[in-house]
């Protein structure tokens, strides 16, 4: 993983936005991880893996407007909360105010850090988490698979972000 310039950080932020189950790098064939998240029974959110793509695996990857271009956010359409990023531990907000920046890896696959090099993680027994360490590793590396057919949700945002053509109208005054 390598910082990227602006500009190349921005088409990135295009490439992987939309609607994408996203899959640990680290998953065998018989032991799939998919990035999830849920309420549990005392209504704390929660944020784990799961072997199959169903509602809560389902993520929307909304690519920032300016200032934040070249930054993505996280959308989760079970809990319809956005992930946030903390050194050794992950939450949400109802927010988008959590930007994530995009590094392609060679392989295709994709990594996520935070504003602070927090780089999200699935270990060996699926604990997802956020980690400092930015030692190349299967483990902060993933795949972004599209949705299952006839499984899209109605509601794939509370707040649409602005996009970034929007944005420069609306400030240039461009109509």
């Amino acid at each position: 993983m390598r910082h990227r310039s602006l500009f190349k950080t921005t088409l990135l932020a295009g490439e992987v936005g939309g609607s994408h189950c996203i899959l640990s790098k680290g998953s065998s064939s018989d032991k799939k991880r998919y990035l999830r998240s849920w309420v549990n029974k005392t209504f704390d959110l929660q944020v784990g893996t799961s072997p199959q793509c169903n509602k809560c695996e389902q993520w929307t990857i909304e690519a920032r407007p300016p200032p934040w271009q070249g930054k993505v956010t996280f959308y989760e359409a079970c809990t319809e909360k956005y992930l946030r990023g903390h050194e050794g531990y992950l939450d949400h907000s109802g927010y988008q105010w959590e930007p994530w920046t995009p590094h392609e890896n060679e392989d295709g696959s994709w990594s996520f850090s935070t504003g602070s090099y927090a780089w999200l993680q699935v270990d060996d027994n699926g604990k997802v988490s956020s980690s400092k360490n930015v030692a190349k590793s299967e483990h902060k590396s993933f795949w972004l698979e599209p949705w299952p057919e006839n499984d899209v949700p109605q509601n794939v945002a509370a707040e649409p972000s602005t996009s970034i053509h929007e944005y420069v109208r609306k400030h240039d005054n461009i109509s």
